[in-house]
């Protein structure tokens, strides 16, 4: 229910929030229990439709470690999700060190766990780990996320692996209001040929 709901409230502030900009994408996270359920894709579909949202404009979070233990749902699930244009992203990856999974889940985004990014400039294995799971993810045609990307040095090593996107305070940190205009990019390009000079 509490799934359910957030959805729904996730919905409509994309719905708003397309009026400014319509090409916000929403990451919504989802419990193993939700995933369970076998009515959701059914429920989604027709949320998308009460809110006349395009299904590429949401894309739905699953811990690593539950697709890793129900395998099946999280493909059907997948499955059901994609047949509406929506995206599936695993997050946490790395956590449970279950790369096996991706061999039978067709999702959009890997997203890497940030205990494998919090101190990446610093720790070898860390950095053997993420650059193994960003060439698991190219290879799979699979986008991968970096989370808890908070100092320059991680960001520099992150480029340097070819890294997709970069999640974390580095870029901006938590708010209430979406209103990040993201200009600070050119500031980051910038710490980017800086760092890596």
């Amino acid at each position: 229910d509490i799934d359910r709901r957030v959805i729904q409230m996730a919905f409509k502030a994309l719905t708003d929030k397309h009026k400014e900009e319509e090409n916000t994408s929403f990451f919504i996270k989802l419990s193993g229990e939700t995933l369970s359920d076998p009515k959701l894709p059914e429920w989604i579909g027709l949320q998308l439709q009460r809110f006349n949202l395009r299904g590429e404009s949401v894309i739905f979070e699953i811990p690593e470690s539950v697709a890793a233990n129900k395998p099946h749902e999280t493909s059907a699930f997948t499955q059901a999700m994609q047949s509406l244009n929506c995206m599936v992203a695993i997050e946490h990856f790395g956590y449970a060190d279950k790369p096996e999974i991706i061999k039978y889940l067709s999702v959009d985004f890997l997203k890497i766990d940030g205990s494998l990014i919090n101190n990446l400039a610093t720790s070898h294995d860390n950095q053997e780990k993420v650059k193994s799971i960003v060439e698991l993810a190219r290879s799979s045609d699979i986008l991968c996320i970096a989370e808890h990307v908070d100092d320059a040095h991680c960001l520099v090593m992150l480029w340097q692996y070819s890294i997709d996107y970069i999640q974390g305070n580095l870029v901006q940190e938590p708010g209430k209001d979406l209103t990040h205009d993201f200009e600070d990019e050119a500031a980051l390009a910038g710490i980017i040929e800086t760092d890596d000079n």
